[in-house]
């Protein structure tokens, strides 16, 4: 699909797989029902308030969990949710916050960031969008993965994309198509898609959003269409 064109009828309608603890798909909500803005903040802004301690990588974490509450069932941007196990990493990072000095702390301490279905995370099923892939746990993670852990990211749940992702559409047969956020009628485009950014009106995006586009992968066309900066 190429061009700004309206996407087809929606396929099956994918369900966000919000696990606790590791395994079953569960209904679980975000502990906090208002995300207080944090999502509105840059990946670069994040980073800059956490060692501050402005803002802590549990708060972080939550409001981004929260924005996909409210956005997600509209735009199906996210697929998968590990959350218990990013709300353990966000709380081992707080506690490194409190009693490390700013310098010594990594560049994106606390900052949460899914990963695309198509790049696999050692202990995370990865399913290329596809049902004719397995959903078992990867065995070892893709050297960006560990790259983002290095760097202080909260891996937080995995964004949808193509089926084994050569095509400039989201949408696959699996777990359906996903939606821009500025036009529900057009498709995102990219090879991944990052999760619900605030509507029209506000002109900023999650850091999740922002760190996907211009660092996981995905064209700059992609990041443009549905105003990363």
């Amino acid at each position: 699909m190429a061009g700004k064109t309206e996407t087809p009828t929606p396929g099956p309608t994918s369900t966000c797989h919000r696990t606790s603890g590791r395994g079953t798909a569960a209904g679980h909500h975000s502990r906090v029902a208002n995300d207080h803005g944090l999502p509105d903040l840059s990946a670069l802004e994040l980073a800059a308030r956490i060692p501050s301690r402005e803002v802590s990588p549990l708060e972080a974490l939550e409001g981004c969990l929260a924005r996909v509450d409210q956005r997600n069932q509209a735009l199906n941007a996210v697929i998968w949710r590990e959350d218990d196990t990013a709300r353990a990493e966000a709380a081992r990072l707080a506690q490194l916050v409190m009693r490390s000095d700013p310098e010594d702390l990594p560049p994106f301490c606390g900052v949460p960031i899914p990963i695309k279905d198509l790049t696999p995370v050692a202990g995370w099923p990865v399913t290329y969008g596809s049902w004719a892939a397995a959903a078992g746990p990867s065995a070892e993670s893709e050297l960006v993965v560990e790259a983002f852990q290095r760097a202080g990211f909260v891996l937080c749940g995995r964004t949808n994309a193509p089926e084994f992702g050569p095509i400039t559409a989201a949408e696959n047969l699996r777990y359906g198509i996903s939606r821009n956020p500025w036009d529900l009628r057009y498709t995102p485009r990219g090879r991944a898609v990052a999760p619900p950014p605030p509507p029209p009106e506000g002109c900023s995006q999650s850091p999740m959003a922002t760190m996907v586009a211009a660092r996981s992968g995905s064209p700059p066309p992609a990041a443009a269409w549905w105003g990363s900066r």
